[in-house]
C-alpha cells in the first residue's frame, strides 16, 4: 500500500507542473531534476538521506555560481564619462541663452527680482547673463557680487551701489557705518540710473547672515533702479528668508540646472577666503591661529560690533576709557547705550580679543593683538 501511494503522488507532481507551465520543460522530469540539476548545482550530493555531505559543501566561505556574467556583457563607462556628456551640456546651455536670457530680461524690466536655482554651478550661467546686459548703449549698469565670498557684506554692496551715483551728491552721502535704513533711503534718492545686481550665492557664507539678508531685501524693495538676479546653492536655502523678507524680495524662481562642478566657488574661497593668509598650512603658528580666531569671532558680530573694533584699533597706542569709546561710537551711530556697548566689549573680552588696563585716567581697553596681527585683522573686515 504504502509503495502504490508513493506512485500515484509521484506521477501527480508532472500533471501539477503542466498545467503551471510548459510540458517540454526539463522541470517536468523528476529524474533530471533530482540527478542533473541539484548535483550541478553543488549544493547537494552523495548521500541526501542524511544530509551530511549538504552541510560540508556549505562549509565554505562561497558556493560558486554556475552563472558567470562576461566582461563583455557589462555597462562599464569611465569616471569622465558619467553625467550629462558634454554635447548635450552645450545644447542646455545655448537653449539657457536663446530662451531663458530674454525672458530673464523682461522681468527684470518689470522691476522683478529673479532668484535662479537648479543642480550644478550657476557661476558661468549668470556671468554670461551679465556680459549681455552690458553689450547694448542703452543698457542698465550691472554690478555682480560674489556671495561665496567670506568677507561679501550688504554694506560693501551698497557702497558699491553709491559710488554709482553722480559725483555731486557724494559729500551728502551717509557713511558706511551709518543704519542700513539711512544708506537705501540715500541710495534711492541718489541713484539715477538702473542697475541690475548679479548675486552669485546669495545664500553663501559672506550673506547668509540675517542682517545682510535683511539690508538686501531692503534694497529689492525700496529701491526703484534697482533689481536683483540672484543664484542658490544649498538646499536649505529657502530657509533663510521669513514670510517678511519673501515679500520684500518679491521673487521670481527661475530654474537652470547646469549640471557644472563649483570649481570656480571652490577656488575663490580657498584663494580668497577668511584664511588666505596661511595660504593653506596644515601647520599654522599660534600667532596664525590668532588672527584666524579674531577673524571668526569678528565675523560672528555685527558690523556695528566691527566700528567699536576699529575705534579701539585707531586708539591702540594708548588705549580707550568706556566712556570715551562710547561716546566715540555713539557719535557714528554704532551704539545707543552703554550696555549695548558693554555686551559687545563682553563678548571680546570672553575670546580674549581685547584687554583692560589700570591707569591714573582710569580702566582703559585696548586690542590684544601684535600690530601685524592687528593689520591682518583689520584687512579682514574691508
Amino acid at each position: 500500500m504504502g509503495t502504490k501511494r508513493a506512485v500515484r503522488r509521484k506521477a501527480s507532481k508532472p500533471a501539477k507542473k503542466k498545467r503551471a507551465g510548459s510540458g517540454k520543460s526539463k522541470l517536468n522530469d523528476p529524474t533530471i531534476f533530482e540527478d542533473d540539476i541539484l548535483e550541478d548545482d553543488g549544493a547537494i550530493s552523495g548521500d541526501v538521506a542524511d544530509g551530511t555531505s549538504y552541510f560540508e559543501s556549505m562549509d565554505s566561505k562561497y558556493c560558486a555560481s554556475s552563472k558567470r556574467v562576461e566582461a563583455d556583457d557589462l555597462d562599464v563607462r569611465e569616471e569622465h564619462e558619467l553625467g550629462p556628456p558634454a554635447k548635450g551640456m552645450e545644447v542646455l546651455k545655448d537653449h539657457y541663452t536663446q530662451v531663458f536670457f530674454p525672458r530673464w530680461q523682461e522681468i527684470l524690466k518689470s522691476n522683478v527680482s529673479i532668484l535662479v536655482t537648479g543642480l550644478g554651478s550657476k557661476y558661468q550661467l549668470l556671468n554670461e547673463f551679465a556680459r549681455q546686459l552690458d553689450g547694448p548703449a542703452d543698457a542698465p549698469a550691472v554690478v555682480v557680487a560674489n556671495g561665496f565670498n567670506p568677507h561679501a557684506s550688504a554694506r560693501l554692496l551698497i557702497k558699491e551701489l553709491l559710488a554709482l551715483t553722480p559725483s555731486a551728491s557724494r559729500p551728502s552721502l551717509p557713511v558706511l557705518s551709518s543704519p542700513i535704513g539711512s544708506l537705501v533711503r540715500a541710495l534711492d534718492r541718489e541713484l539715477d540710473k538702473k542697475v541690475v545686481v548679479v548675486i552669485h550665492s546669495i545664500d553663501g557664507a559672506g550673506l547668509r547672515t540675517r542682517e545682510n539678508q535683511g539690508a538686501l531685501a531692503q534694497v529689492a524693495s525700496e529701491c526703484s533702479n534697482v533689481v536683483l538676479i540672484a543664484s542658490v546653492d544649498h538646499v536649505n536655502a529657502p530657509l533663510l528668508w521669513d514670510d517678511h523678507l519673501w515679500h520684500l524680495f518679491d521673487w521670481c524662481l527661475q530654474t537652470a540646472s547646469t549640471f557644472e562642478s563649483y570649481a570656480a566657488e571652490r577656488r575663490f574661497s580657498l584663494n580668497h577666503g577668511s584664511h588666505a593668509f596661511v595660504k593653506g598650512s596644515k601647520t599654522a603658528t599660534s600667532d596664525e591661529r590668532k588672527v584666524r580666531g579674531a577673524m571668526m569671532l569678528l565675523r560672528s558680530l555685527s558690523t556695528n560690533a566691527h566700528g567699536i573694533f576699529r575705534i579701539l584699533a585707531e586708539t591702540e597706542s594708548a588705549g580707550v576709557t568706556e566712556q570715551r569709546l562710547f561716546d566715540i561710537g555713539r557719535s557714528r551711530f554704532l551704539t545707543t547705550s552703554i550696555l549695548g556697548l558693554r555686551s559687545i566689549l563682553t563678548e571680546m573680552q570672553t575670546h580674549d580679543l581685547i584687554q583692560t588696563t589700570r591707569t591714573d585716567e582710569g580702566t582703559k581697553i585696548s586690542i590684544n593683538l601684535q600690530p601685524n596681527q592687528l593689520t591682518a585683522v583689520l584687512k579682514s573686515l574691508d
